[in-house]
């Protein structure tokens, strides 16, 4: 991008929004917004427009009563533009969407919340709050992992990698790897002596190398319920390494 002019420009700073002037330049807000405030020029202020110049004057009516989203569209800007200018005014939404309950409402206590919340476009917590209300309790886990009972895993094999068990069920790549080293623990969760002999003898870290579907976690879990204490990294290498040099 070529240099910008300021000097040609510099006048019109603070006497116009900074995106419109940064239109008019043909360059970016932040550059418009660094120059004026390296100039200690003040921004402008509109009557009855928002923080990026928006003009709601033909609007300021509707604000609180029709959706934020719906008042964006037709000023052109995004609803959290709207959201932030109705704040400024101190007027809470007013507009609340309705949703038609008692079509769903047989699926509460045996879909979960998120399903229910999918197929109705809202959020979970709304679904949550109004199964609550009606005295309807949770639906109970199909033998789930742990933390993950917001989502249907009903339709996961055990050999799902993490990409396929996030394109199943919505859940991020990060929590479908959780999800599989879960499932492959709970899928291991008896433990024979020749796993407990190695954990009681050598330090966690080890025993998370050697043990093939042992967590870390898993591992201090298992000795804290034996309640055996773990064995010192430091001092078992100091142990070994005497051993060392004596058997050397």
């Amino acid at each position: 991008m070529a240099a910008i002019d300021w000097e040609k420009w510099d006048a019109l700073l603070g006497t116009k929004p900074d995106m419109e002037l940064a239109q008019d330049i043909g360059c970016s807000l932040y550059s418009v917004l660094r120059r004026r405030k390296k100039l200690g020029i003040r921004p402008t202020h509109h009557t009855a427009r928002g923080r990026r110049g928006i003009d709601f004057s033909q609007v300021k009516h509707l604000i609180g009563k029709k959706p934020d989203s719906e008042i964006a569209t037709s000023v052109g800007c995004c609803k959290e533009t709207v959201a932030a200018y109705r704040k400024t005014l101190g007027i809470k939404s007013t507009y609340h969407k309705k949703y038609q309950w008692e079509k769903f409402e047989h699926l509460m206590g045996v879909e979960t919340d998120s399903n229910i919340a999918r197929q109705m476009g809202c959020s979970v917590p709304s679904v949550r709050e109004h199964r609550i209300r009606k005295g309807i309790p949770a639906p109970k886990p199909r033998g789930q992992a742990r933390g993950f009972r917001h989502y249907d895993t009903t339709t996961i094999s055990g050999k799902d990698s993490p990409e396929k068990i996030s394109s199943k069920t919505g859940m991020s790549l990060s929590s479908a790897r959780r999800y599989a080293k879960e499932a492959t623990r709970s899928s291991k969760e008896k433990w024979t002596d020749r796993e407990l002999d190695i954990i009681k003898s050598v330090p966690v870290v080890a025993a998370y190398m050697v043990l093939n579907g042992r967590s870390k976690d898993a591992i201090r879990r298992k000795l804290r319920e034996l309640k055996y204490p773990a064995v010192n990294l430091n001092q078992w290498i100091k142990t070994k390494a005497l051993e060392q040099l004596e058997n050397g």
